[in-house]
C-alpha cells in the first residue's frame, strides 16, 4: 500500500505542481545556457545505480570541477540555484524518480557513488531501504550547507555529517511506519514553507496556493467532444467577432465560451428545434426525453454530475459499382461527467465489426489498421472486427490552467484538415497543459505514438514506441486577427545506443525545441509550423498553415527542386451565415505537401502513428481541395462535400517521397523533385447526407447518404458508388474521403 501511494502523490504533485515546474525551467533557461534539468549519479535500493532528478542549480558541468556536495558559498551555484535550493524546488522532479521506482517518498538521501567506499559495514544496511525525497536525517540537516563552509568543509561532511545522517536514518526505518513516515512528509512541507517566515516565503506560499488550489470560477470545467459536425454548429459563436475564442485549439472547452448558459446547451446550438421538448419537460414521457434531450442515464447535483449512454452506430448500403454489400454495426458506451468546477472526465468504448467499400479494404490491407480505429482483426472472410477506447480526465484549478491526461486526439487549426497536428490517426496517451491569460493561449502536450510497422503483426510482441511533444501559442492579436506558433519534436523509444524512454530534456515547457536538439546532437525529428485566422466578416473567417519540416533559403531561391526543401501549406474559408441564411454554411480549402515532408532518415521517427499521418491523410507529395456545404433545417441537417487531390505514388522499390513512412535516405534523387512526382494519381471523391437529429446531446441520428469516388492513374481507374441508410450515435471524426 505504501508503494501504491507514493506513486499516487507523486503522480498527483506532477499535476498539481505543473505551473510552478514550467516557471521554475522557464527562469533557469532566462538565466543563462544549458540543460534545465540535472541528471546525478546516486546509488540507490541494493546498491544499484541510478540517475537522480534535478533542477539545474550550478553552472554547466559543475561535477566536474569539484566535489559531489556542497558548500553554502560554492561558486558553482547559479543564482536562480541558491532560490531553488533554500527552499528546495531543485528537487521536485525527483517526483519522476518515485514514478519510475527509484525512490520513495519517504527514504534516506540518496548518496553520491563517490562517498560510498567510506561507508562502514554496517553502514551499508542503508542500502536495503528504497531512497527517498525526504527523510528524518535530511529535515535535521536541513540546512547542511550552511554546516559546509571553510577550506576543510568536504572534510566535515565525511567525518561528521554523513556519519550522523546515517545513524539518524538507520535507527528511522529499522522501525518506520506508514503513519511515520506520514508525518515525516507533513513537517517537510511545513520545514520547508517556514524556514523564514519572513515576507518572501508568504509571497512564495501565497503563490502556490493561488496558483494551484482550485478556486471558484462560476464556470465548469468540460471538454467537448472533438467533431466537425458539432464545431459547425457552434461556428457562429466560434467565428463572430465578439468573441476571443482561440479556436485553432481543439477539442474546446466550455471556458473558451463565456457567454455560454452550460455544456448540455451547446449542443443544442444551431437548431431552432432542438429544445422541443424540453429538457426535463414533465409533460413529456420519460421515452421522449431519453430520445430527444437527454441522456439514458442523467444525473445532476450540485457538486457533480453524470451522464452514461449506450449508442448504436450501424448502417447497412451497397457498393453499386463493385456490386456487393456494405455495413457497419458500432457499439458505443459512453461515461462522462463533473466533479465540482474544477474537475471533468469522459469515457468512451467502441467495439465494431464492418466491411468496407474496395478502396478502404486496400488501405487497411496494406496499413493492417482500420482510419483512424486502429489495429483489426478478421471478421468472418470479407469483414473486419476492432474495437478501441478514448477518455480523459481534465483538471482546472484556476480560469488559466487547464491539465487533462488522456487517450486520445487533438487538432490545431481552423480548416477541415491540418497540416500541422490533425486527428485522422489512431488515439494515443497524451498529457496537456493549456495556460490561458490576456490575448494568449499556450499548449504543452506530451504524446506516446506506436509505429505498427508494415509486416503483419505478431501479438507475442510490442509495437515499436516513440514519443511526440508539442508546443502551441495562439495569439489574439486583434477581435479579427489571430496567429498561431507550433513545434514539434518526435523521438524514438530506444535507439541503437539502447532504451531511451523519456527524453527529459523535452519536458522544457518554452519554445523553442531547436536549440535543445541541436545541443544534444540530436537525431529526433523536428518541425515547426505557423497557424493564422482573419475573421473577415461576421461569422466568416480565411485561414491558412505553413508547416515547415526542412527548408534550405538558398535552394528555395534557386528553385533547383531541393528533396529537402520540405514544407505543406493551407489555405480556405468558412463563413457560417452564406447569403443571411443562419443555418448555411460553407467551406472551401486547399492543401498541398512538398514531396518527402513528415518523413525523416529513420523509418520510425516519421510524423504518423499506428501507419497514419499525424497530419494529412495522403501523407505528403500532394495537391487537393476540399469543399463542405451544410445546412440545418430544424432537426433535419443536410451535408454535401467534394473533394479532388492529385498526388505522386511510388512504383515498387522507388520513394518518390508520398510515403512518409519510408526515410528519406532512399529517395530518388537529390534535385528536379516536384510535388506530384512519381505515379500520377488522380482522385475525385463525394459525399451527399441527409439526417434527421434525434438527440443533439448523443449525435443520435438517422442518416441516408451516398458516397462516389473515382481514382484514376495512367494505367487504371477504379471507381466505387456507395448508398447507405443507418443510424448514427457519437461524436468522433472519421476519414474516409482519401
Amino acid at each position: 500500500m505504501r508503494r501504491s501511494f507514493d506513486v499516487l502523490a507523486a503522480l498527483l504533485g506532477l499535476v498539481l505542481l505543473s505551473p510552478i515546474l514550467i516557471l521554475i525551467a522557464a527562469a533557469i533557461l532566462i538565466e543563462g545556457h544549458g540543460p534545465v534539468f540535472y541528471q546525478a549519479r546516486r546509488v540507490g535500493l541494493h546498491g544499484r545505480i541510478f540517475r537522480l532528478y534535478k533542477f539545474r542549480t550550478m553552472v554547466p558541468d559543475a561535477d566536474k570541477m569539484g566535489a559531489g556536495i556542497t558548500s553554502a558559498d560554492d561558486k558553482r551555484i547559479t543564482r536562480i540555484g541558491h532560490l531553488l535550493r533554500h527552499y528546495k524546488l531543485d528537487e521536485l522532479p525527483q517526483l519522476l524518480n518515485i514514478i519510475k521506482g527509484d525512490m520513495n517518498l519517504v527514504g534516506p538521501r540518496p548518496e553520491d557513488p563517490r562517498y560510498i567506499r567510506l561507508y562502514t559495514e554496517p553502514q551499508y544496511e542503508i542500502f536495503s531501504v528504497r531512497p527517498g525525497i525526504t527523510s528524518p536525517a535530511s529535515l535535521y540537516y536541513r540546512n547542511e550547507s550552511k554546516m559546509l563552509c571553510g577550506n576543510n568543509w568536504e572534510d566535515v561532511y565525511i567525518t561528521q555529517v554523513m556519519p550522523a545522517k546515517l545513524s539518524i536514518d538507520l535507527e528511522y526505518f529499522r522501525q518506520n511506519t506508514f503513519t511515520t513516515d506520514f508525518g515525516i512528509v507533513i513537517k517537510t512541507v511545513v520545514e520547508v514553507f517556514h524556514l523564514h517566515p519572513d515576507r518572501n516565503s508568504l509571497t512564495v506560499a501565497s503563490m502556490i496556493i493561488t496558483m494551484l488550489l482550485p478556486v471558484e470560477t462560476g464556470a465548469q470545467n468540460r471538454v467537448l467532444p472533438l467533431e466537425h459536425q458539432l464545431a459547425t454548429r457552434l461556428g457562429p459563436r466560434l467565428y463572430s467577432p465578439d468573441t476571443r475564442v482561440h479556436t485553432s485549439i481543439q477539442p474546446y472547452d466550455l471556458s473558451d465560451f463565456s457567454d455560454a448558459d452550460s455544456y448540455d446547451a451547446l449542443f443544442f446550438e444551431g437548431g431552432r428545434a432542438y429544445r422541443h421538448p424540453m429538457p426535463g419537460d414533465s409533460s413529456a414521457s420519460l421515452f421522449t426525453r431519453k430520445l430527444f434531450n437527454e441522456h439514458l442515464y442523467d444525473a445532476r447535483e450540485a457538486d457533480y454530475t453524470l451522464a452514461i449512454d449506450v449508442l448504436p452506430d450501424a448502417h447497412l448500403g451497397r457498393d453499386v459499382k463493385e456490386r456487393y454489400q456494405v455495413w457497419s454495426n458500432t457499439r458505443d458506451f459512453l461515461f462522462e461527467g463533473s466533479i465540482g468546477n474544477t474537475f471533468s472526465f469522459r469515457s468512451e468504448y467502441f467495439e465494431s465489426q464492418s466491411r468496407f467499400p474496395s478502396y478502404i479494404d486496400s488501405f487497411i490491407g496494406t496499413n493492417f489498421v482500420v482510419p483512424g480505429q486502429g489495429y483489426k482483426r478478421a471478421y468472418g472472410s470479407t469483414a473486419h472486427d476492432y474495437g478501441y477506447a478514448t477518455g480523459h480526465i481534465s483538471y482546472a484549478p484556476s480560469k488559466y490552467f487547464n491539465f487533462q491526461f488522456g487517450h486520445g486526439k487533438n487538432f490545431i487549426g481552423d480548416g477541415y484538415r491540418s497540416m500541422l497536428l490533425s486527428d485522422g490517426a489512431f488515439d494515443y496517451p497524451y498529457l496537456k497543459i493549456s495556460t490561458k491569460f490576456w490575448k494568449l493561449k499556450y499548449v504543452n502536450l506530451w504524446a506516446q505514438f506506436q509505429d505498427v510497422g508494415r509486416t503483419k503483426h505478431e501479438f507475442d510482441r510490442a509495437f515499436t514506441k516513440k514519443f511526440g511533444v508539442f508546443h502551441y501559442l495562439d495569439i489574439n492579436i486583434t477581435d479579427r486577427l489571430a496567429l498561431g506558433l507550433f513545434e514539434a519534436i518526435i523521438w524514438r523509444n530506444s535507439d541503437s545506443l539502447g532504451y531511451r524512454g523519456f527524453d527529459l530534456n523535452y519536458l522544457n515547457p518554452i519554445i523553442f525545441f531547436n536549440p535543445i536538439e541541436f545541443s544534444l546532437g540530436s537525431p529526433d525529428n523536428s518541425l515547426i509550423g505557423v497557424n493564422f485566422r482573419y475573421r473577415i466578416f461576421s461569422h466568416s473567417a480565411v485561414y491558412a498553415q505553413l508547416m515547415l519540416d526542412e527548408l534550405s533559403a538558398m535552394e528555395y531561391v534557386k528553385n533547383r527542386g531541393y528533396w529537402a526543401n520540405k514544407y505543406g501549406i493551407q489555405f480556405g474559408v468558412k463563413t457560417f451565415s452564406l447569403f443571411g441564411i443562419p443555418e448555411l454554411s460553407l467551406q472551401t480549402e486547399f492543401n498541398m505537401a512538398s514531396p518527402y515532408t513528415y518523413s525523416h532518415f529513420d523509418p520510425v521517427t516519421n510524423y504518423g502513428h499506428y501507419n497514419q499521418s499525424l497530419a494529412h491523410p495522403l501523407g505528403a507529395n500532394f495537391y487537393e481541395s476540399v469543399s463542405i456545404a451544410q445546412y440545418a433545417l430544424d432537426r433535419f441537417e443536410f451535408r454535401a462535400q467534394f473533394n479532388t487531390a492529385r498526388y505522386g505514388s511510388d512504383p515498387p522499390d522507388e520513394n518518390f517521397g508520398g510515403n512518409i513512412f519510408k526515410p528519406y535516405t532512399t529517395r530518388m534523387q537529390d534535385y528536379g523533385n516536384y510535388t506530384g512526382q512519381g505515379r500520377s494519381s488522380h482522385v475525385y471523391y463525394a459525399d451527399a447526407r441527409v439526417g434527421y437529429v434525434f438527440n443533439p446531446l448523443t449525435n443520435l441520428r438517422l442518416e441516408l447518404g451516398a458516397a462516389w469516388r473515382r481514382q484514376t492513374t495512367e494505367a487504371s481507374k477504379d471507381e466505387s458508388m456507395v448508398l447507405m441508410l443507418g443510424v448514427r450515435g457519437s461524436f468522433r471524426n472519421i476519414y474516409y474521403d482519401f
